[in-house]
C-alpha cells in the first residue's frame, strides 16, 4: 500500500510538474507572441511614417513650386493695375495666354473683386461661393481642389488649383490670379512605396480623394470609410481602424498651407501574412510536446528576427540601386565618423550631368539601370567608405581617402574614364560625365546632415559655374548664408520702402553741362549691415524679385520727373536699368508706356539701359522691342560695354542710341597704349553708327582729358558727381 501510495504520489507530482511546465510554456509562448506583435506593429508604423514623410515632402515641394510659378504672374498683374489696363478683359486674356506658355499649368485664370473669373480660353465663371475667393481678397494664397467626372467619361478627374492675390500701391488686394492642373486620381507623381503593401491616399478638405497609389486593394471600401469616418482618426498621428472584416494600420498627416490630408495605409493581413501562419503552427506544436514546443519557440524567435530584418531591409533599402537608403546612410555615417578622427574623412556629393536628358533619350528603365551601375562602381571604388543615392541621380559618399586636391581631381578623372570604358565594354551607347563637390571633414562633432549640406553646397556651386568639381571653402558657405539672408528680408524691405533711388549725374564732356542722370538703387537699412548692389542684385535676378524692383525704379523715376515739371525745375533725361526677365516679357512695352502716360511725361525724358549679356541669344526679340521704344520716343543705352565678352558685331546688330563704356575699359586705356587704341577704335566705330558715347567711372582729370581727345561725348563718375538721393539731386547739381 505504501509503495502504491508512493507511485501514486510520484505520478501526481509528475502531473503537477507537467501542468506547471505546460503553464510555464504557455505563459512563455504568450509573452513572446505579445512581444512579437508589439514590435511588428511598431515596425509597420515606422514604415508608414517613412512613406508619409516622403510623400508629404514631394507634395509640399510641388505646391511651393506652383505657388512661386503663379506668383510671377501676380507680380505683373500688380503692374496691370498701375497701368490702368485692369478692366481691359481682352488684354488680360491675351496676357493669360502668354503666361500659360511659361508655366506648368493646364489653365491660368483671373478673378476680380466681384468674383468674376475667366481663363485664357475666354471661359467665364462665378467663384464667389468658393473659399479661396474670400481668402484671396484677405491677402492669402491658397490651394483648392475638386473631383469631377468630365462629360462622356467614366474616370474621375482632379482639378488642383493655386490662387494668389496681387496688390495695389497701398497694399490692398485688387484681384487674384491662379493656375489649374488637371490630372487623374491615380496619378503617381507623389507616391512611392517603401515596404510591401503600403498605399497612399490624398484627401482634400471635403474628404474627396484627389490622388492615390495604384496598388490599393478594395479602394472603394476604403474611400467610403474615410469619407464617413469620425474626425478623430485624422486628429491622431497614427491609428488602427477596421473596414469590413479587415484591420488596417493608418498614419495621417496634414499638408501645410492646405486643407489636404495625406493618409498612408496598410492592411494587417499584408503586414503579417507570413508571420500569422507561423503563430498558428507554433500554438499547435506546443500542444504536442514540451520539447517540440520549446523548439518552435526558438524557431519563432529566429523567424521573427529574420522577419524584422526583412522589414528593416525594406525600410533601409534604396528601391532603385538596391543599396542602402539615405536614412540608413545617415545612421551608418555617424558610426563611421565616430570611428575616425576629424581631418581623415572626405565627404563627397556627386551627380550625373544631364540625367534628365538621358531619361528622355533612353527611358526611365534604362535610367534606373544606369543608377545601379553608378552605385556599384562607386561602391567598388571606395571599399572602405559608404555610398548612397540620395534622390534622383545624386549620390553621397564618405571615405577615409588621404589625398590632396590635385590627387582627388585626378581620381575623379580616372573614375570617369574607367566608368565610360566599362560602359563601352558592355556596349552602352552613351558617355557619362559627373559633377562633384568635395568637403574635407574638419570637426568630428558635426552632424552628418550638416557635413553633407556643405558637400552639397559646393556641388551646387560647381554646377552653377559649369565646373566638373569644387572643393569646400568657408567663404562659399558664408556667401550662401548671406544670399539666403537677402532672400529672407528682401520682400519685407520692399514693403518698408528700404529701396531708395539715387541719381548720378551725366555731363557733356566739352562743355561740362549737365545732360542727364542714371537711376541707381540703394538698400538703406540702419539696423543691418550695409548691402551693396553687386551683393543683392544677383540674388534678385536669381529669384525673379528683380522684376518687381525694376518696375518700382521706373515708377520712382516717372514720379520724380513729374515732380520736377510741376515745381518748375528743368528736368533732365534719366536712364533706368531694366533686367533681362523684364525686357523679354511680351507685355513690357505696354507696361512702360502706360507708366509714362500715367504721369503725362515726354518720352524723351526716359532712357532704358540694357546690359550686353542679354543681346547674345535674344537679338531679334530685343531689336523688335527697341524699334517700338524708338517709335514711342524712348532712347535705349547699352550699359557696361566692355565688362563681359564684348563683341563689336553687337554694335551693328543692336540698334541702340547710347553706348556706355565700362569703367574698367577707361582705366585700362589710361594705363595701357593698346587699351587706349582699342577704346579709340570703339568710339570711332560707335560714332560712325550714330551712337552717343558715354564713359562711366571717370575719376581723374587725366581720364577726362584722354576721353576728350578720343572723341567721347558724355561722361559720368566720381570726379564730376557721386550718386545722391533723388530728392536732393536737383538742388545739388542744377546749381553746379
Amino acid at each position: 500500500m505504501q509503495q502504491f501510495l508512493a507511485l501514486y504520489k510520484k505520478r501526481y507530482q509528475i502531473l503537477i510538474f507537467a501542468l506547471i511546465a505546460a503553464l510555464f510554456v504557455a505563459a512563455t509562448l504568450c509573452f513572446f507572441l505579445l512581444q512579437i506583435k508589439r514590435f511588428s506593429e511598431k515596425s509597420v508604423y515606422v514604415t508608414l511614417e517613412a512613406v508619409s514623410k516622403q510623400c508629404k515632402h514631394e507634395i509640399t515641394s510641388s505646391l511651393d513650386y506652383k505657388e512661386d510659378n503663379i506668383g510671377v504672374v501676380a507680380a505683373f498683374f500688380e503692374e496691370f493695375h498701375i497701368s490702368r489696363l485692369y478692366n481691359d478683359e481682352e488684354t488680360i486674356i491675351e496676357y493669360l495666354r502668354s503666361c500659360k506658355k511659361n508655366t506648368t499649368f493646364d489653365y491660368v485664370f483671373y478673378i476680380d473683386s466681384d468674383g468674376k473669373s475667366f481663363n485664357e480660353r475666354s471661359e467665364y465663371f462665378d467663384v464667389r461661393k468658393y473659399p479661396f475667393y474670400k481668402d484671396g481678397f484677405e491677402g492669402k494664397s491658397s490651394f483648392y481642389s475638386s473631383v469631377e467626372v468630365p462629360p462622356g467619361e467614366e474616370q474621375e478627374t482632379v482639378l488642383a488649383s493655386v490662387i494668389v492675390p496681387f496688390f495695389d500701391d497701398n497694399g490692398n488686394v485688387i484681384g487674384l490670379v491662379g493656375g489649374t492642373n488637371v490630372q487623374s486620381t491615380t496619378s503617381q507623381d507623389f507616391f512611392h512605396n517603401i515596404g510591401t503593401g503600403v498605399s497612399s491616399i490624398l484627401l482634400n478638405g471635403k474628404r474627396d480623394v484627389i490622388g492615390y497609389s495604384n496598388d490599393l486593394d478594395d479602394e472603394s471600401k476604403i474611400f467610403d470609410y474615410l469619407e464617413k469616418a469620425d474626425t478623430s482618426i485624422f486628429s491622431e498621428k497614427i491609428s488602427r481602424i477596421k473596414i469590413g472584416k479587415e484591420n488596417f494600420y493608418i498614419v495621417s498627416d496634414k499638408i501645410p498651407q492646405t486643407e489636404w490630408r495625406l493618409v498612408s495605409i496598410v492592411s494587417k493581413s499584408k503586414a503579417f501574412e507570413r508571420y500569422g501562419l507561423l503563430i498558428i503552427y507554433s500554438i499547435i506544436a506546443s500542444l504536442v510536446n514540451f520539447f517540440a514546443f520549446s523548439a518552435i519557440i526558438i524557431a519563432m524567435v529566429l523567424i521573427y528576427t529574420h522577419h524584422l530584418n526583412e522589414v528593416k531591409i525594406h525600410a533601409f533599402l534604396d528601391p532603385v540601386t538596391h543599396g542602402i537608403s539615405y536614412q540608413k546612410f545617415l545612421e551608418d555615417a555617424e558610426k563611421y565618423i565616430n570611428y575616425h578622427e576629424s581631418g581623415e574623412l572626405l565627404a563627397v556629393c556627386l551627380d550625373i550631368n544631364d540625367f534628365r536628358i538621358f531619361n528622355d533619350l533612353y527611358g526611365f528603365e534604362e535610367g534606373n539601370h544606369l543608377l545601379k551601375i553608378v552605385y556599384r562602381e562607386l561602391k567598388s571604388y571606395i571599399p572602405t567608405g559608404l555610398v548612397c543615392r540620395v534622390a534622383s541621380d545624386t549620390f553621397y559618399m564618405i571615405t577615409d581617402f588621404k589625398a590632396t586636391e590635385e590627387e582627388l581631381l585626378m581620381k575623379r578623372e580616372l573614375f570617369t574614364d574607367a566608368f565610360n570604358a566599362m560602359l563601352e565594354k558592355i556596349k552602352k551607347p552613351y558617355h557619362i560625365t559627373f559633377t562633384v563637390g568635395f568637403y574635407r571633414l574638419e570637426e568630428s562633432k558635426m552632424k552628418v546632415t550638416a557635413i553633407f549640406e556643405r558637400a552639397n553646397h559646393v556641388h551646387n556651386c560647381a554646377k552653377k559655374e559649369g565646373m566638373p568639381s569644387f572643393f569646400y571653402q568657408e567663404k562659399l558657405r558664408q556667401s550662401a548664408i548671406k544670399q539666403k539672408m537677402i532672400e529672407n528680408t528682401m520682400h519685407e524691405a520692399f514693403e518698408n520702402l528700404e529701396f531708395q533711388m539715387h541719381l548720378q549725374p551725366k555731363y557733356e564732356l566739352v562743355s561740362r553741362r549737365l545732360v542727364g542722370a542714371e537711376a541707381l538703387v540703394r538698400w538703406e537699412n540702419t539696423g543691418a549691415d550695409h548691402r551693396y548692389p553687386d551683393e543683392f542684385i544677383p540674388v534678385f535676378e536669381k529669384t525673379g524679385f528683380i522684376v518687381q524692383l525694376d518696375l518700382y525704379m521706373m515708377e520712382c523715376t516717372c514720379q520724380l520727373l513729374r515732380h520736377w515739371i510741376d515745381f518748375g525745375i528743368e528736368p533732365v533725361p534719366i536712364s533706368v536699368n531694366q533686367s533681362k526677365l523684364l525686357l523679354l516679357n511680351p507685355i513690357y512695352f505696354n507696361v512702360i508706356t502706360t507708366t509714362i502716360e500715367k504721369y503725362n511725361l515726354p518720352p524723351e525724358l526716359i532712357e532704358v539701359e540694357i546690359t550686353e549679356t542679354i543681346m547674345y541669344d535674344n537679338a531679334a526679340v530685343l531689336n523688335a522691342l527697341i524699334a517700338n521704344l524708338h517709335e514711342y520716343g524712348i532712347r535705349v543705352a547699352i550699359d557696361d560695354f566692355g565688362s563681359g565678352y564684348s563683341s563689336l558685331v553687337l554694335l551693328r546688330d543692336i540698334k541702340a542710341d547710347v553706348l556706355k563704356i565700362d569703367k574698367a575699359f577707361v582705366y585700362k586705356a589710361e594705363k595701357d597704349l593698346i587699351g587706349k587704341k582699342i577704346l579709340s577704335s570703339i568710339i570711332q566705330l560707335a560714332d560712325t553708327l550714330n551712337m552717343q558715347i558715354l564713359a562711366e567711372g571717370v575719376e581723374t582729370e587725366n581720364q577726362l582729358n584722354m576721353l576728350a581727345n578720343l572723341g567721347c561725348h558724355e561722361v559720368q563718375g566720381y570726379l564730376l558727381g557721386r550718386p545722391v538721393p533723388a530728392q536732393t539731386f536737383a538742388q545739388t547739381f542744377n546749381k553746379k
